[in-house]
């Protein structure tokens, strides 16, 4: 106990109070200073626990945070090389939409799922009433159902259009076959279908 605490101690005792008050006055007093002086320490311990906390709890979200810009920085690249292959994989389709449009004949490419990738205009030229219909996305078979109900389309004799419609689908299945179709009463034109090696039809 330092002399300040024993100063204090013999202000709060009463000289009148008999030995016994005094003493319990004492006691209660120097009971009262150790617990400060114990707890103290304490205090002071459990600030230093909450620096340290703070202080690590600031690294992590500057760690976070550079990981975080790092992440950024990665997507901005990565979307960059995508915003450039997009470009890229237009230009090249508006590259091959312009040498299938020289082509002389109708031509038509569907991928390795029968859909209709593209097409140019002299396409089913001879078909005028379902040229509207032939847009990217239109499946072959849905093409043949079309095609059939043209009335430009001719049938052979004693073929329906539902028949054509099973005839053009099982040839279709062939790797390569040319047909000669009549459009229109004095029309005829040669139809070919290749594979292409991805599985697509041209």
């Amino acid at each position: 106990m330092s002399p300040d605490d024993l100063q204090t101690a013999r202000a709060l005792v009463d000289p009148r109070d008999p030995p016994e008050r005094q003493t319990e006055k004492l006691l209660t007093i120097v009971g009262a200073l150790i617990r400060h002086a114990e707890e103290t320490p304490e205090d002071r311990g459990a600030a230093w626990v909450q620096f340290e906390r703070a202080a690590m709890l600031e690294e992590q979200v500057r760690d976070r945070t550079r990981d975080l810009e790092r992440a950024l920085d990665l997507l901005n690249a990565s979307n960059a090389r995508l915003a450039e292959a997009h470009r890229e994989t237009e230009a090249a389709r508006s590259n091959l939409a312009s040498a299938i449009e020289t082509v002389q004949e109708g031509f038509a490419l569907f991928d390795a799922n029968d859909v209709l990738v593209m097409c140019n205009s002299r396409f089913n030229a001879l078909l005028p009433d379902i040229r509207a219909q032939m847009k990217p996305g239109l499946t072959f078979t849905r093409y043949v159902e079309i095609a059939a109900h043209s009335r430009h389309l001719g049938m052979p004799d004693g073929m329906t259009r539902n028949d054509w419609v099973r005839m053009r689908l099982m040839r279709h299945q062939q790797h390569h076959f040319i047909l000669t179709q009549q459009m229109g009463e004095d029309r005829w034109v040669q139809v070919s279908e290749h594979r292409t090696r991805e599985g697509g039809g041209r």
